[in-house]
């Protein structure tokens, strides 16, 4: 038998060598590898200059803005309308937009300390350059240079050490380390090409961009098609034990109190106003801001700037529920246009795509959203009627767990059970994905003998010894 090292990058292996173990008729083999990380090009990103701006004349300014313009309007798209030009002037003024690089971490082991030095390096060089006769300086460029030189070779080694030695890696993460060694993990991410409809390979950004958020705009209208085309939504209506609830009762007090409590590290969205720059104007912007909520709660209406992002809930089907659940009058009304005519985009590097209606869902990403979709989905748990049964949730994860003298047993009430999840889906609109379900069974001793089939919507599912459950790993 020959050992052998079999790779497509010859040039990469170096100090090749066997050594006799003692323990078998192969000898082992070891090597070293030179990686050398891929250099990712900077991003360039446009960000507001708040480092040197003035919060006191901010404040000034916003609080001798004509925000009673906005007062002047009754349409709550043109009152958002003109207070956003305002609010963007003023922060134009005193923190003015300038395009950054931000160059991404391609070097795990870079700590704060080596950078520093690599400055001070880099510095050094330059003051050398200017004065070419003099050694002094050279020897200080060369100090420099040797001391950032070999703490980067330590800082590799140790992280990689470190990563080696981990007493948990499996094969999995032996090659995350090797990849990310030799700078593959970040080529993974980038979509440089995509096919279209018709075939033809598309490598401009915009043009993927667009065709990304078709496919995502139209998800729940194509789930919703493979349901039967003779489907009715039905909700069967309920005695209610909770009151009616029809208007939003919104005060400036609250108002503020939200606007203070934004988390300024969170990313500018899509509407450019910068949170930390919202909850520093908290109290200037409260009461302009409270005016057209009240005016959006009183004509159940909301500007277009305020709907973006969505998952598969068909909103017919909601908004019966919704009703069910006691929520009536211009609140009911506020929400059916909270989720109606909306659009998204999708963003590939600076390029943003063509902006595409969607009809289903509910917004990912909102505070309104995840309310919504645990309401719409309130009655699925209702499908485990069986004693010594429970059907759980976890945002939108779903377990069922069933208890029985015997695995036949179990598996019958599993059944049962599934089949009556299969049929909620299908009365609220909802697809089922049998593939994505899997199966364990947990019991005293050794079961011996093939496992009975658990079946969903007419499919089997996939029997596993070991399942994550909601951020949790369970195993026979």
């Amino acid at each position: 038998m020959i050992d052998l090292i079999i790779t497509n990058k010859a040039d990469l292996v170096e100090n090749i060598k066997t050594a006799d173990t003692g323990i078998s008729d192969h000898n082992l083999v070891s090597f070293s590898m030179d990686f050398k990380p891929r250099k990712v090009p900077p991003r360039i990103v446009t960000i507001r200059n708040c480092e040197k701006m003035e919060i006191e004349k901010f404040k000034f300014d916003l609080q001798n803005a004509p925000w009673s313009t906005c007062e002047m309007f009754e349409d709550v798209e043109d009152k958002c309308s003109v207070w956003t030009d305002i609010f963007k002037d003023i922060c134009e003024e005193h923190a003015p937009k300038r395009k950054v690089k931000l160059r991404r971490q391609t070097l795990p082991w870079m700590s704060g300390a080596l950078r520093h030095k690599m400055n001070r390096r880099y510095k050094a060089l330059q003051k050398a350059k200017k004065e070419r006769n003099n050694e002094g300086l050279w020897k200080e460029y060369r100090k420099l240079r040797n001391e950032v030189t070999a703490e980067l070779r330590r800082a590799k080694s140790t992280y990689f050490a470190e990563l080696a030695n981990c007493p948990k890696i499996n094969t999995r993460k032996y090659w995350k380390i090797l990849n990310q060694a030799s700078g593959k993990e970040s080529n993974m991410k980038t979509i440089r090409a995509i096919k279209s409809d018709t075939g033809a390979l598309v490598t401009n950004d915009r043009e993927i961009a667009n065709i990304l958020n078709k496919h995502f705009a139209t998800t729940g209208e194509k789930l919703a098609g493979l349901l039967n085309s003779h489907y009715v939504p039905t909700v069967e209506l309920i005695d209610r034990i909770s009151p009616t609830v029809m208007e939003i009762d919104i005060q400036e007090e609250n108002v503020k109190e939200n606007l203070l409590r934004l988390n300024t590290h969170k990313a500018t969205g899509p509407d450019d106003l910068p949170p930390i720059l919202l909850r520093a104007a908290a109290e200037e912007i409260a009461p302009s801001l409270t005016d057209i909520f009240q005016t959006s709660a009183r004509t159940a209406t909301l500007p277009s700037l305020w709907k973006k992002a969505f998952d598969a809930v068909p909103h017919h089907q909601l908004l019966l529920k919704l009703q069910r659940a006691g929520i009536s009058g211009n609140l009911l009304l506020w929400i059916r246009n909270y989720l109606c005519n909306r659009r998204q985009f999708t963003k590939i590097g600076l390029c943003d795509s063509e902006r595409e209606g969607v009809d289903y869902g509910v917004p990912q990403g909102s505070v309104l959203g995840p309310l919504l979709f645990a309401l719409f989905c309130d009655d699925l748990p209702d499908c485990a009627r069986h004693d010594d049964e429970e059907l759980e949730m976890y945002a939108d994860d779903t377990t069922l767990t069933s208890i029985g003298e015997t695995v036949d047993q179990v598996i019958l009430k599993l059944n049962e059970t599934l089949g009556l999840v299969s049929e909620w889906c299908y009365k609220n609109g909802m697809t089922v994905h049998p593939a994505k379900t899997e199966a364990m069974l947990i019991k005293r001793g050794t079961f011996v003998g093939p496992l009975p089939p658990v079946q969903l919507n007419g499919s089997l599912v996939k029997w596993r010894k070991e399942v994550k459950i909601s951020r949790s790993d369970f195993g026979q």
